[in-house]
């Protein structure tokens, strides 16, 4: 029988890679060969090919060569080897499926279907040689949020269809990620989702840093992204799954937050441009009407003072007419100097704001901390931006998975060190800002 919510294994970095990504994924897909849980709510009397007694005796001989030795069920410890006949089926499907996993996982969130709709969140962590297994109460998820609600109380630009359509558990999933993130980290606002569809094997979300609008696109590669959700987070306040993928990407949408300010001061010199060009039209013509006015008064100059025209009564009009042209030549340099300046500073302005948008002091205070690159998962190898993003995912989703991972990681969000740079960052390029953009 098919599982209608999926399990979310947390892997090993030195392990075998559970999943194939590119881009901006932030995303597990199961390899073609990797097994599928053949429970659904087992051990039942209907499902006689997998009884309890030989699922049990599978789930032993799976564990015991990694290393598990005791499984805590609730506070209460059991020998693998005399695992509770009793366990609810929720466990040993949780248990089933960590088997399969369990030389390469620290942690499974797996969402169990109930028989009277919704779903059991198990949650099974390895430490050492115990496993720990949590079991929340059966839930449903909530009616999605009203998107006006949602974009006011985030300071959202705008959750906005594509070419398809938010689903109701997709907003679900925006809201509660968007929650599970601290007043700092929720203040990179001006954010738009936008939801698309996307081609099969393709990313499954993307950030795209934008200096109007910078958009996080949620899209999927498969119908089963659209029909099957799992869970992520605590058993206690479970997040529908698909939040990872969303906070993956708001990882480096906070990354990326301090350089708003470069963008949003580079449109503001980029309209600068527009008018000094403008400006520098308008000057060619006033300068063009000035040379022709000087060309017929010097004409009329010359005939004035020529033997054969001598005309000295002309001479007072035409010096209240030089000093005039004086005084336009004069006032025609004055614009020169004031836009040649302008443009100047303008293009040191831009200069340093490039700089600017080329600084990374998120990703490389993270970077520095021992352990974090390559990264916490097989995705995460891919580059020091999808490593941070995995991190911080993690850090909201499944913190002691990340510490199991990269304990020093862990320890440097825990003290607020993502904060302290994105906040050195900001404060650096406001800096920047106010010392090279002035004019």
């Amino acid at each position: 029988m098919s599982r209608e919510l999926r399990r979310r294994p947390v892997a090993l970095a030195a392990a075998l890679l559970l999943s194939v990504s590119s881009g901006h994924a932030g995303e597990k897909k199961m390899l073609p060969s990797e097994p599928q849980s053949l429970l659904h709510a087992l051990p039942t009397p209907s499902k006689a090919e997998w009884p309890p007694d030989a699922q049990r005796t599978f789930i032993r001989n799976k564990l015991q060569p990694v290393g598990v030795r005791d499984v805590i069920f609730l506070g209460n410890c059991t020998p693998i080897d005399a695992l509770d006949p009793a366990l609810p089926p929720e466990v040993l499907a949780a248990l089933w499926d960590y088997a399969w996993d369990a030389p390469r996982s620290v942690s499974l969130h797996d969402a169990i279907a109930q028989p009277g709709g919704g779903f059991a969140p198990v949650l099974v962590t390895r430490a050492g040689g115990t496993l720990t297994v949590r079991v929340g109460a059966a839930t449903t998820w909530p009616d999605p949020p009203d998107r006006a609600a949602l974009i006011a109380r985030y300071g959202l630009a705008g959750v906005v269809d594509g070419d398809t359509i938010w689903s109701d558990l997709e907003l679900v999933a925006l809201d509660r990620a968007l929650a599970t993130m601290g007043p700092t980290e929720r203040a990179i606002k001006g954010l738009t989702f936008r939801r698309d569809h996307n081609e099969p094997g393709g990313n499954w979300g993307v950030f795209h840093e934008d200096r109007t609008t910078p958009t996080v696109y949620l899209l999927d590669d498969s119908a089963w992204h659209a029909g099957a959700q799992g869970f992520d987070g605590d058993v206690d306040a479970p997040l529908p799954e698909v939040s990872t993928t969303l906070l993956h990407e708001l990882g480096h949408a906070f990354a990326a937050h301090p350089r708003r300010a470069a963008w949003e001061r580079l449109t503001v010199e980029m309209v600068l441009h527009e008018a000094l060009k403008a400006q520098h039209a308008a000057w060619l013509a006033d300068n063009k009407v000035y040379l022709a006015a000087f060309a017929d008064w010097r004409a009329r100059w010359d005939v004035s003072v020529a033997p054969a025209t001598r005309a000295p009564e002309a001479w007072p009009g035409l010096n209240d007419e030089s000093a005039a042209l004086i005084r336009a030549a004069a006032g025609l340099r004055a614009r020169t100097d004031a836009l040649n300046a302008l443009e100047q500073s303008t293009q040191q302005c831009q200069a340093a704001l490039g700089e600017q948008l080329l600084t990374h002091d998120v990703l490389d205070a993270y970077a520095a901390v021992p352990g974090a690159v390559p990264g916490p998962t097989g995705y995460a190898a891919t580059h020091v931006k999808e490593s941070f993003a995995e991190a911080f995912r993690l850090w909201h989703l499944d913190p002691d998975a990340l510490r199991a991972l990269s304990p020093g990681v862990a320890d440097w969000f825990a003290r607020g060190g993502h904060l302290a740079a994105h906040d050195a960052s900001a404060a650096r390029i406001q800096a920047v800002i106010a010392s090279h953009c002035a004019h």
